[in-house]
C-alpha cells in the first residue's frame, strides 16, 4: 500500500507537470479529468504491483530481475492504454506513462536487491551454521567408529567367550571362544537364534537360563577332544533408556582346569589332615595315660608341662578339624545329621562347655533364653560347632573382668530362630566388618593380638549356617564391643 501510495503521488505529480508543459498545445480542461487520470494511474498501478508482488515470492532473484525488464514494457503499454482512452492524446498518454512506467520499475529494482541481499545473508549464515553441524556429526561418528573398532578389537581378543543376542535370542555379536566352547561358528548363529540346531541340553541350559538364574556351571562333553568340559556363564539382561529388555550379554568361561586343580587341592588337604589326625589322637591317649598317673606318679613340674602338652595338642586338633570341615564344605561333600532340635537346651550346653574357660578369665557368661521356643530342624552338632566357634571368639577377645552375653529368641514375625552371641571385647572397626567371614583372614585387632588360628573359624560358621537355610552378620564398633547373630528358619513340629 505504501508503494501504491508513492505511485500514486508520482503520477498525479508527472500528469500535472505533462499538462504544464503541453499547455499551449491542448484545449483547456477542467479540473475533474486530471483526478480521474490520477486514480486510474494509482488503481492501475496498485493491481500491478500486488501482482508483482505475489511473483516476487514464487521466483528466484535473479528470476524476478529477468522477468521485471520484460514486465517493463508490458507496464509501460498497458499504462499507455489505458490513459489515452481517459486523456485522448496519444502523446501525452506516452509521455505519463513512461515516467510512472520508470517510477515502478526503480522501485522495483530497488527492492529486489534488497530482497536478494536479505535472503543472501540468510543462506549464507545457514548455509554455515549447517557446515558446522555437519562438521561436528562427521566427528561424532569418525569417533564412534573408532571406539567400535576398539570395542570389536577387545572382544574378539578375549580368552571367555562373549555372547550378545537381541530380544528375540538373535545372536548378534560372537567372538572366537565363544564359538569354541560352544562348538558353532559364528556365520552359522549371526542373526539366527543361539539355541537353533544345538543338540546339547548341557549347552542350550548355559545360553537360555544363566539371565533368570545368575552364575551356572554345567559340565559338557567335548566330541572334539573327548573329554569333558565344565562351563561357568554368567549373563546379564540389556535394557534401553525405558527399562525395556533389549538383549542379553552372556560371558562363558571354561573352568575346567581350575575345577581339577581345586579337586587336587581338596584331596591333598583332605589327606594331609587325616594323616595328622591318626598320630593327634594316640599322642592325646598317651597323655591321657601319663595324666592319670597310670604310667607312675608325677611332680607338680611334670604335671604343668603336661598339662600345657594336653591344651596345645587339643588346639592342633581344633586346626585340623576346621581344616578338614573347610575341604568337606568346599567340596560340598558335608553331611547335615538333621533333626528337630531344643535351640535352648543347645544354647545351655554350648555355654556349660565353655564355663571353666569364663571363669578362668573372670568373664560372666550370661544366657538369655526365650520362653516357648519351638524345636528347630538342624543338624545339633554343627550348630553346636558355630557356637564354640562364636563364644570361643568372644572369650578370646573379651579383656578379664568383661561379660559375654548369649541370646535366644524369635524374630521375623515367629519365622525364624534369632541367636546372638555378644562381648565387651576389643570390637571391630566398621571398615572390617564386612571382612570377618572372609577365609584365613583375621581383622584389626583380632589379627594383632597374641591369639592363634587359622582364620577359618567363621568362614566355617557362615558355610553351616548357609546351608541350613539361614544367615550370620555381624555388628560392632572399635573398642565397643563385638555382637555375632545368626538367624535359621523355624519348622514347627506339628502334632499327632
Amino acid at each position: 500500500m505504501r508503494i501504491s501510495l508513492i505511485l500514486f503521488s508520482a503520477a498525479f505529480f508527472l500528469v500535472e507537470s505533462a499538462y504544464a508543459q503541453e499547455a499551449d498545445q491542448v484545449i483547456t480542461i477542467t479540473a475533474w479529468p486530471f483526478y480521474i487520470v490520477a486514480i486510474v494511474i494509482g488503481v492501475i498501478v496498485s493491481v500491478i504491483l500486488t501482482r508483482m508482488a505475489h511473483a516476487n515470492k514464487r521466483v528466484e532473484a535473479q528470476a524476478v530481475a529477468t522477468a521485471t525488464r520484460s514486465y517493463d514494457r508490458d507496464l509501460e503499454s498497458a499504462i499507455a492504454q489505458q490513459l489515452a482512452s481517459v486523456i485522448g492524446s496519444k502523446e501525452n498518454s506516452d509521455k505519463v506513462a513512461r515516467a510512472v512506467t520508470q517510477v515502478v520499475a526503480q522501485k522495483i529494482e530497488r527492492s529486489v536487491t534488497e530482497a536478494t541481499a536479505q535472503m543472501k545473508d540468510q543462506y549464507e549464515s545457514i548455509i554455515t551454521e549447517k557446515e558446522k553441524e555437519n562438521e561436528i556429526t562427521h566427528l561424532k561418528y569418525k569417533n564412534v567408529v573408532i571406539e567400535k573398532n576398539q570395542t570389536e578389537a577387545i572382544v574378539q581378543s578375549l580368552a571367555e567367550g562373549l555372547v550378545v543376542v537381541n530380544s528375540k535370542g538373535e545372536v548378534v555379536m560372537m567372538n572366537p571362544a565363544a564359538e569354541k566352547l560352544l562348538g558353532v561358528t559364528k556365520g552359522q548363529k549371526m542373526g539366527r537364534p543361539l539355541t537353533e540346531n544345538l543338540k546339547d541340553e548341557e549347552i542350550v541350559s548355559v545360553v537360555s537360563d544363566a539371565a533368570g538364574k545368575g552364575e551356572k556351571v554345567v559340565e559338557l562333553n567335548s566330541k572334539q577332544q573327548e573329554t569333558k568340559k565344565i562351563i561357568r556363564s554368567s549373563s546379564a539382561l540389556v535394557e534401553n533408556e525405558n527399562g525395556q529388555t533389549v538383549g542379553m550379554v552372556s560371558v562363558l568361561t571354561d573352568v575346567t582346569k581350575q575345577r581339577e586343580l581345586d579337586r587336587l587341592k581338596s584331596q591333598f588337604v583332605s589327606n594331609v589332615t587325616h594323616e595328622l589326625r591318626t598320630p593327634i589322637v594316640a599322642t592325646q591317649k598317651a597323655l591321657e595315660v601319663i595324666g592319670d598317673k597310670s604310667a607312675g606318679p608325677l611332680t607338680d613340674d611334670q604335671a604343668r608341662f603336661l598339662d600345657i602338652a594336653r591344651r596345645n595338642l587339643d588346639r592342633l586338633g581344633l586346626l585340623i578339624n576346621d581344616i578338614l570341615d573347610f575341604s568337606k564344605l568346599e567340596a560340598g561333600k558335608m553331611k547335615l545329621e538333621m533333626a528337630d532340635v531344643d535351640i535352648g537346651r543347645l544354647v545351655q550346653d554350648a555355654c556349660d562347655g565353655l564355663s571353666s574357660w569364663a571363669n578362668s578369665k573372670e568373664i560372666s557368661l550370661e544366657r538369655k533364653i526365650a520362653d516357648g521356643l519351638p524345636a528347630i530342624h538342624m543338624d545339633p552338632n554343627r550348630i553346636m560347632q558355630v557356637f564354640n566357634n562364636l563364644i570361643g571368639n568372644a572369650l578370646k577377645f573379651t579383656p578379664k573382668g568383661g561379660s559375654i552375653t548369649v541370646e535366644v529368641k524369635l524374630a521375623g514375625n515367629g519365622a525364624e530362630a534369632e541367636i546372638s552371641v555378644q562381648d565387651t571385647g576389643v570390637g571391630i572397626a566398621k571398615e572390617d566388618l564386612g571382612k570377618v567371614f572372609e577365609r584365613f583372614l583375621q581383622v584389626g585387632e583380632r589379627r594383632q593380638a597374641d591369639i592363634g588360628g587359622t582364620g577359618l573359624g567363621l568362614s566355617i560358621a557362615k558355610e553351616i549356617i548357609e546351608v541350613h537355610g539361614g544367615r550370620i552378620w555381624a555388628e560392632s564398633e572399635k573398642n565397643q564391643g563385638t555382637k555375632f547373630i545368626f538367624a535359621l528358619p523355624v519348622i514347627f513340629k506339628e502334632k499327632a
